[in-house]
């Protein structure tokens, strides 16, 4: 694929290099080289997310990918990691194939999507050597809004071995724990059978996780019901949009019931639980609820006015390694639980 030719220096300022290329596994990436970087760099990692827009054919995934004006993923992580390569490997999102865009036990098992995506990470590294002759850092900052924090989340429980750092946003009641009680893509009770491999504790420990979220996150109708199942009729009650405990596509059934039963039924109790569960073992982990804010204008700060704020924590921890930190006046304590016990009391009442 290739240098982009494209003149995207009028309003970068020249920082990056950009990049198209195609790994030996099969997924084309998006690379960003700053002109200017330190050698033993870490790698910025992001799953491309296509926004649930699915396709027929990857090449559409690669097209919106490569509109690299519009892609607004990548611009900011342009606008926070300005001193080290960027990589945002092209995820499909695929009609009548697995969630690969999610990571889903399908997409493990199927499309390997887990293996693509670490031989992308890989084929990064050597292409900036290849271009700079400087090496990079084995380990990676691995980044994710949205679909790609639960990608991220869900990729950092498979290969924790080559993550220093992972920043996760939007994914509040999704997050792995290692635990036996649950099967991937929550615990690791079938983990060696599905990545031939023991779960590597130690080294998920030293990963640095950052974990942010809006306050409003579950307040929008999703497309599946409380039962894990697609929404096609009146009488079904859909769950949270952003709450994907109960997207089967993307976490089974059950497995999402024993997650509610274990964590909490609400995404909010769940987000919490979880991370006393990290630091019960040791892991370096911080969180953050964003005041009056929702899951797609989170890093608006016409509509949002906590985004700056947000953005700072952000930059402070990719460039000084600082936890996520709350205040009163940008942060809250809760996720807004009100629409998801409203999808309680309706069950209760039929």
């Amino acid at each position: 694929m290739g240098k982009i030719l494209t003149d995207y220096s009028n309003y970068r300022n020249a920082k990056f290099d950009l990049y198209a290329e195609k790994s030996s596994g099969g997924l084309c990436y998006l690379l960003a080289i700053p002109k200017r970087f330190d050698e033993n760099a870490e790698l910025v990692v992001e799953s491309f997310n296509s926004g649930g827009k699915e396709s027929n054919y990857y090449a559409f995934n690669i097209s919106q990918a490569l509109d690299v004006r519009n892609n607004h993923q990548f611009n900011q992580l342009l606008d926070v990691c300005e001193d080290a390569p960027i990589v945002l490997p092209i995820t499909p999102c695929l009609k009548d194939h697995p969630d690969t865009q999610q990571l889903s036990l399908e997409s493990v098992t199927d499309e390997h999507i887990d293996e693509k995506f670490f031989t992308c990470i890989q084929d990064a590294q050597a292409k900036v050597h290849e271009i700079t002759g400087k090496k990079l850092n084995n380990k990676v900052f691995l980044n994710g809004y949205s679909a790609s924090g639960v990608f991220a989340q869900r990729f950092a429980l498979i290969h924790p071995e080559i993550i220093d750092r992972c920043l996760i946003g939007g994914a509040a009641g999704t997050i792995p724990i290692p635990t036996e009680k649950l099967d991937y893509p929550i615990g690791i009770k079938n983990y060696e059978t599905l990545f031939g491999k023991k779960f590597d504790l130690d080294s998920y420990k030293k990963i640095q996780f950052g974990y942010y979220v809006a306050q409003n996150e579950e307040k929008e109708a999703g497309f599946f019901d409380i039962n894990g199942e697609r929404v096609t009729s009146n009488s079904q009650i859909p769950a949270p949009m952003h709450d994907i405990s109960y997207r089967s596509l993307s976490t089974p059934k059950e497995v999402g019931k024993s997650q509610r039963k274990l964590l909490g039924e609400t995404m909010n109790s769940r987000f919490q639980n979880s991370i006393e569960f990290y630091k019960e073992l040791g892991i370096d982990i911080s969180a953050i609820i964003l005041r009056d804010a929702n899951h797609r204008e989170i890093f608006n700060s016409n509509i949002t006015r906590s985004s700056d704020y947000l953005k700072q924590q952000l930059i402070n921890f990719y460039t000084k390694k600082e936890p996520l930190k709350k205040d009163s006046i940008n942060c809250v304590s809760e996720i807004n639980n009100s629409f998801q016990k409203s999808r309680a009391g309706e069950v209760n009442e039929r």
